[in-house]
């Protein structure tokens, strides 16, 4: 029993802390490659482990629909690429793949609250939701948007208790699935570090 609750909290421990550096910075490659795609040049891109991350775009010469499309991209990027990544590893048959289930759906809720957060930003140049806001995006859309990704992150998370080990029916939590994760958390920081 204790070995299976050490499990637990280990795959907790480790899963957690990448799927919130995972999901910025999946939001920040949707603005990059957007950005890349539409001739808008970047400023700065900050990804690191202790802060929130940021892409500043240079405005100037950008017409107001490209700037639109590049803001969207990020949430829309952040939504869509770890639901690749899930299908991947669902059509792959990966035994983790509910680790990128619970990746897909932490992205889908964050980037969905952080759309519907829009409500209360101001339109300015500083967030995504403000952004938008200031380039012409209606508040119904970051509403729509936001709720379509929050009910989707939460349906995704539905019934996956069980693959970290606690719920009514737990499952015992695999060494391969604590390795797995404490690898993809290394990369991460490897990478935030690399991005100082």
């Amino acid at each position: 029993m204790k070995h299976h609750r050490a499990m637990t909290c280990a795959l907790i421990a480790v899963w957690l802390p990448f799927c919130w550096l995972a999901m910025q910075l999946l939001h920040e490659l949707g603005h990059l490659v957007a950005a890349w795609w539409f001739g808008v040049g970047v400023t700065q891109f900050h990804f690191g482990l202790l802060t929130v991350s940021c892409t500043m775009l240079n405005e100037s010469g950008q017409t107001r629909s490209t700037l639109l499309a590049v803001t969207w991209a990020g949430p829309l990027g952040g939504m869509t690429s770890p639901l690749a990544i899930w299908g991947i590893a669902a059509l792959l048959r990966f035994r983790e793949a509910f680790l990128a289930r619970f990746l897909a759906g932490f992205c889908l809720a964050a980037n969905g609250s952080y759309l519907l957060g829009g409500l209360f930003f101001p339109a300015d140049g500083y967030t995504d939701p403000g952004v938008l806001l200031a380039h012409g995006a209606m508040r119904w859309q970051l509403v729509t948007v936001g709720i379509i990704g929050m009910v989707s992150g939460f349906l995704l998370w539905n019934r996956q208790r069980c693959h970290f080990g606690i719920g009514q029916i737990p499952r015992p939590v695999r060494w391969q699935s604590v390795a797995v994760s404490a690898v993809c958390l290394a990369g991460m920081i490897g990478f935030a570090l690399w991005c100082r």
